[in-house]
Parts: structure tokens; sequence; C-alpha cells
């Protein structure tokens, strides 16, 4: 650019759009899209590259290109080179005056401008996110003020998870408090923002990041008519995080996992639902151990990874957790999206090949229960090593298809009984008030406690004389003697039947009924005859229409028969399962007696490939190894962990005796050390590299301490905020927001959950 070209141009200026900053370049594409831009003018580089080397004629000069603005109402802000990038954005660093008017005052905010581009704080920043900065080029925008009766900012990705939504924050007036003073938002959700503006703003972001081809984050402005879009950024720190969530997994294995059901598990159950996104979606990329992972001993699935295949169907993203945990129905409703025509031959071949599924898998039962009861009746401990490894891989085969079924046949089920409850609400009932099973019976008959009952009663038809040796011996105690021959043999065909049965069908550890029979006595002798429950509507007492009524016992009778199905395959299901617990008891009872193991079920804290390792080498020693994870299991039964997790990170471990303070999360990560409270900057000293600085509200003069930090706990505040953006840029978990955190102990030992927006503090861990 030659001296003779102006300084000052139109902001909006696609010819000067490189010339003046990002800030400059995204009011040019905001411009160009057609959205509402202030009347705005920039100052290129080269005004403030002539300030550096002459203050004065620049100054001189200035004033000269200004005074066309000198009679408007004026925001100055800084447009530097280095700002508004996707590493790195700088928000807030440099200076910006609002409400400027007249020439002076113009001059002046400019010049605080280009002075703000060698403050310390820029190289504290740079040297902190290890970026550029020592020599900052400064582009300045002068933007006509908008009398705004609330103003904001949007984002297309949520800055904290990284999650592909829409995230608003408003304020009253102007938005600067938001950014500069780190106010707290206004409430969304109470009627504070009209609902057309919120409508407006979700679409408009939207578009922009689309047309634009990044996430954005827009400051916006409305003057109680007309919507303007203020300034367009790249959104920083924003890379997806995986959610993982115990929700469904904790129905299914509670509490602290050991490494080998770890090892079974995965591969068997994600296995069989792979199978099934495969089918339907066509991704071949899927593994076992992608779709889970375990913090602490508890297993959590890959939601974020799993809701991207539900989503490319068009159904929700945490729809695995509805289906399995609410029924269908609740919520689950499928959006005809291109991605999701696009795999409508995949969905159509699926459903296609679940034509006659109850055929199918009542055969299927058959035979795999025939399978499992000849194969228990095989010797384990006349097995080689070799061909114990090789009944493990014959059992993950058979289980494989099992829960593949189990999981189809549960899906169908929720599927059809989904569908009767929505016909039955509309006829002003419910699932809970209507007698619609008429396979009622026939399912009874696949639990286990008619058996028990039955049991019960053979038991207290013998003398009381036996009934005592079964007290204290058992029932095998009284084989073969006259008086108990009923019971005996009741007792006999009950654990043919349910001896598989253990506390939990998804933990081999546990052991089955067969193993325990004083605890199965227990139960029997407890057990008592069920009252029946009355006072449920007949199907057929719902006034309908007759073609409504062929509808509604048609999918009675499948839902019925499904209902049925369903128990059916995961009683089979169960009894294949439970083939591992001896499989690696024998296996357990080897590495016990060649010295690696001091008991056999010690194999339960191995991973499988371990033990694969240990037979193969007799000197290798494990009995340190399996202490460790002994304890390590213990005290993770002790501790508490979120619901949901984000990222790979396993959360610090949390007391149950915790305090736990609610924020707005604003920086994701996990962090536990020590709380330093921060009032004012005559506590600037005391904060230390590891420190949880605690702080009442963020401003400018505060980037200092933040960047010392390690976390970052704020009173007041949100997503835009000064220590918001610094701690997502420094990668600092940042909770702000948070009420009376100004109360918290000095010194505490503190967790922050920047992902739930969480403090947690232990209040018995502080120092003197």
């Amino acid at each position: 650019m030659t001296l003779t070209e102006p300084w000052l141009v139109r902001g909006t200026s696609g010819h000067y759009r490189d010339l003046a900053g990002a800030k400059a370049r995204g009011l040019s594409d905001l411009s160009r899209l057609g959205f509402s831009v202030p009347e705005t003018w920039a100052l290129t580089y080269s005004a403030h590259e002539a300030y550096k080397a002459d203050r004065e004629s620049a100054l001189l000069r200035l004033r000269e290109e200004l005074k066309e603005l000198s009679a408007g109402y004026w925001a100055v802000r800084s447009s530097a080179d280095v700002e508004d990038q996707l590493a790195s954005s700088y928000a807030g660093l440099f200076t910006s005056t609002i409400g400027v008017r007249g020439l002076d005052e113009l001059v002046r905010a400019v010049e605080g401008t280009w002075i703000s581009a060698d403050a310390p704080r820029i190289s504290i920043h740079a040297r902190r996110s290890n970026i550029g900065g020592a020599n900052v080029r400064m582009g300045v925008l002068i933007q006509q003020m908008v009398d705004a009766s609330i103003s904001g900012v949007s984002f297309s990705r949520d800055p904290v998870t990284g999650r592909k939504k829409v995230v608003i924050e408003a304020v009253k007036g102007s938005g600067e408090p938001l950014v500069q003073q780190g106010i707290d938002p206004m409430n969304l959700n109470g009627g504070e923002v009209p609902a057309d503006l919120l409508d407006e703003l979700e679409k408009g972001t939207r578009r922009i990041a689309d047309r634009l081809k990044m996430d954005v984050d827009i400051e916006w402005a409305y003057d109680g008519e007309r919507l303007w879009w203020l300034q367009v950024r790249p959104v920083t720190a924003s890379t997806s995080v995986n959610l993982y969530s115990n929700r469904l997994a904790k129905e299914m294995l509670p509490g602290a996992v050991h490494p080998l059901v770890w090892s079974v598990n995965i591969p068997l159950l994600n296995g069989a639902w792979i199978r099934i996104f495969r089918q339907l979606s066509g991704r071949k990329d899927l593994e076992p151990f992608t779709l889970s992972r375990m913090f602490h001993y508890r297993v959590y699935f890959n939601m974020g990874e799993i809701g991207k295949i539900w989503e490319s169907l068009g159904l929700p993203s945490d729809s695995l957790e509805k289906l399995t945990l609410e029924g269908m129905g609740n919520g689950m409703k499928m959006r005809m999206t291109p991605q999701v025509l696009a795999r409508s031959p995949n969905i159509a071949w699926f459903a296609l090949g679940k034509l006659g599924w109850p055929g199918k898998t009542e055969r299927f039962i058959a035979s795999h229960e025939r399978t499992c009861h000849s194969m228990i009746e095989e010797d384990l401990s006349a097995m080689t090593d070799r061909e114990l490894f090789d009944r493990y891989d014959d059992l993950m085969r058979l289980n494989q298809e099992a829960a593949y079924r189990n999981i189809i046949t549960m899906l169908l089920y929720a599927m059809f009984t989904g569908v009767l409850k929505r016909l039955l609400e509309r006829s002003g009932s419910s699932l809970e008030e209507v007698d619609w099973n008429t396979l009622q019976q026939e399912q009874m008959s696949c639990y286990p406690d008619s058996g028990l009952r039955s049991l019960h009663e053979k038991y207290r038809q013998m003398p009381p004389p036996l009934r005592s040796v079964v007290d204290e011996g058992g029932p095998l105690a009284v084989a073969g003697v006259e008086g108990a021959l009923e019971f005996v043999h009741e007792w006999e065909s009950f654990l043919e039947r349910f001896g598989h049965i253990s506390d939990s069908g998804n933990d081999f550890t546990r052991p089955p009924w067969r193993e325990q029979p004083q605890g199965l006595m227990e139960i029997v002798r407890s057990s008592t005859n069920n009252q029946k429950r009355s006072g449920r509507r007949l199907l057929s007492s719902i006034a309908v229409s007759p073609m409504k009524r062929l509808f509604l016992n048609g999918m009675a009778s499948r839902a019925s028969r499904y209902s049925l199905l369903k128990e059916r395959m995961s009683s089979a299901y169960a009894l294949g399962y439970g083939m591992f617990r001896p499989l690696f008891l024998e296996l357990g009872t080897r590495l016990r007696d060649r010295g690696t193991l001091n008991s056999r079920d010690d194999v339960f804290y191995l991973y499988l490939e371990e033990i694969q390792g240990a037979l193969g080498d007799v000197s290798k020693d494990l009995r340190d190894l399996v202490a460790s994870r002994k304890e390590e299991m213990d005290i993770s039964a002790k501790i508490l962990l979120p619901e949901v997790i984000y990222g790979e990170e396993a959360p610090p471990p949390i007391s149950t005796e915790a305090k736990v303070l609610k924020g707005l999360a604003t920086s994701k990560g996990y962090y536990r050390g020590r709380t330093r409270l921060v009032r004012n900057a005559s506590d600037f000293g005391s904060v230390e590299k590891g420190d949880i600085v605690v702080i009442p509200y963020s401003d400018v003069s505060w980037s200092s301490i933040i960047a010392k930090a390690s976390a970052v706990v704020s009173e007041s505040g949100g997503v835009l905020s000064h220590c918001s953006i610094l701690a997502r840029e420094y990668g600092l978990p940042a909770v702000v927001s948070v009420p009376h955190a100004m109360s918290i102990p000095n010194r505490a030992t503190a967790i922050v959950d920047g992902f739930k927006g969480l403090v947690y503090l232990d209040l018995e861990e502080e120092d003197p």
C-alpha cells in the first residue's frame, strides 16, 4: 500500500479485507451474506505502522482521516492480525472503547487500541498459549453503536463440549459487560428474550457457520426491531470430545467391574451392537472397544459415537438409552434427511431380514440350549490349556449370536409395545391399566418364582427333623431319605432349569444359584404366594371403532408374543453366558496351582491377554498385580463418579462427603488441586502454578493470574467472560456463575468439573 492510499476504509469492503485484521474480514463476510451490519469503518495496518514510526505525524494524519466520523456515536474495536484465529482469539486482551463521540475521543480511543498491542498481558498470553504475538499488526474497527435493548453472543458449536449445537447468551443493553466484565447472562428460558429473536439468532448462526464453512462465535445486538450482527470469528478450542454415559451401563453392570469381565463383555455385547449398526448404517470402521471405556473400573458407553450412528438413521442421539430404559415412544421420532434416504436400502434390507423373527428365534433358542447343556456335561479339568482357550473361542461364537438375537428381540419388543402404548393412550388408557398380555401365564413360567413357591411348599411338607437337616447341610443332605424324595427331585429339576441364574446376568464373577445352595434355600424359605394383581381393565372393554379394534388386538397380540420371546431369549443368553465362569475358574485353578495366583478367584482381576501370557510363562507371578487391583477396586467402590463423562480423561475420584457447588461450565476438563482466592489485584502475587483460582468476576487485567492457574472458578460470568475465553485457549477447566464462590475456603482441596459446571469441595483437606 502506498502513502497516497487512505488509512480509513469501509470495514465491509472486500478490497481491504486483508489489510485490517480478521474482524474486518468477518464483517465483510457478514455483509456479503446479506446480514445486517452497522456502519463500520476500518483503519488499516499501515496506520498502526506509521504510528509506531512517528507518533506525532501519525496522530495528525489520523485526525484528518477521522473528521468525517466526528458527528457519529461509535464503538472503537481492535482488529489485530493475531486476533480471532482458530488457535487463539486474543479476545478482550486488546483495548476496545464503546460510546465514543467527537473527534478528540475518537483519536484517543484509536491510540488506546494501538498502545494495547504492546501491553505486557499480550506477551504473557502468547507465551502461555505457545503462539506468536511479539510483533502485532493492529487494525482498528470504528463501528456505529447500536442502541440495544438486548445484546449477546452466539456459538454454532458448544465451546465447552465441542458438541454441534447453537449456544446463545444474552444481557440487557450493551453486550460489552458480558465480555468485558463477565456479568451473569439472562435466563433464555424465562421469557426475558423474545422467542422469535432466539429463533432468528439460532437460524442465523447456523447459516453463517454453513456459509463460512467453520464454527463461529458471533456478537450481536437487538434494538427492539432489528437484529444487528456486530462481529464474527471462529470458535477456538472447539475440538469435539466423546461423551461417555453409564446410565445404561450401570443397569447392566453396576459398581466396579472386574478386568476379566471387561475383556469378555465388550467384544461380546458391543460386537453384537456393531453387527446391528453395520447392517443399518453400512459403517465398517466400528470396533468394540471404541464404543466403551472403563473409568475407575466403571463401564461407560461412548454415547458420542453411538449417537452419531443413531442420528445418521434419523433418530435421536440417545435412542439406545431410550429404547433400553424407557421403551419406544418416548420422544423417538424418525427424521427423513438426505443421510437417512441414502441408508434406506440398508434399513429396508435389515427389516426384511427380521420377517418371521419369532419362529427363527424359537428354533435358535432350542438349538442354543441343547448345545449349552451338552457343553456343561464336558469335563474341563481333562482339557489342556490350549483346549480351554479353544473352548473360550467356541463360547464367544455361541454367545455372540445369542447376544445379537437378545438385542434384536428386545428392540422389536420395545417397538411393538411402544406402538401399543400410543394406541392405548389415544384411547384414554395406558399399558399399566390394561390386561393386554395374552401370554402372561406362559411368560410367568420363564421366571423362577413359581418354582421357588413349589419348592417352598415341598420344604414345608417335610417333617421338621428333615427340614433341620436341610437348613444345616443343604438339600443334598437328605438325598435318598424317605420323606424328602419329592423335595430333592423338585430341587434338582429347579437347578437344571434355573441353576445358572446369578445376581447379575452380565457378570460371571457372581456365583450362580447352583454354587450357593444355602443362599438359594434362604430364598426358598422366604418365598410366598404372590397376590394376583387386580383391577386391570380387559382390552375388550376399551371403546374403539371396529377397524381400530382390529389393529389394537393385532398389536396386543404381537406385543404379547415378543414379551414372551424376550424373556425366553434372555434366559437362553444367560445360560450360555454363565458358561464363561467355570471355564475361567478352571484356568484360575491352574494358575493358582502353578504359584501365579493366590486363589482361583483371583483370575477375575486379570485381563484375558494377561491370562494367556501367564499360561505360556510358568515363572510369571501376578499376585502383586492382583493385590493392587483389588485395592483399586475397593477404593473405586467408595467414590462418586458422574453419570456422564466428557473426553478420554478419567475425572478425579470424588469423596462421598464432598460438598458440591453448581455453576456454568465454560471450559472443558477436570482438575483436582488447592483453591486460591483472589479478591483483587493485591492477591495476584499469591497465585502459584497449579492453583485453582477463585475470583469474584473476570477482567482483562486478571489475565496474568489465569495464565498461572490450572483451573478457574468465578462467582459471576458466562461463556464469553475473559476468564472463560482464556481458560478455553489455555486448556483449563472453568466453572463460572458459581453462587457464593468467594466463600470457598482458601487452600481447600477441590475438584473442578469443566464439563458439567460442578465444583466439589473436600472441606476436611485444608491448609492451616
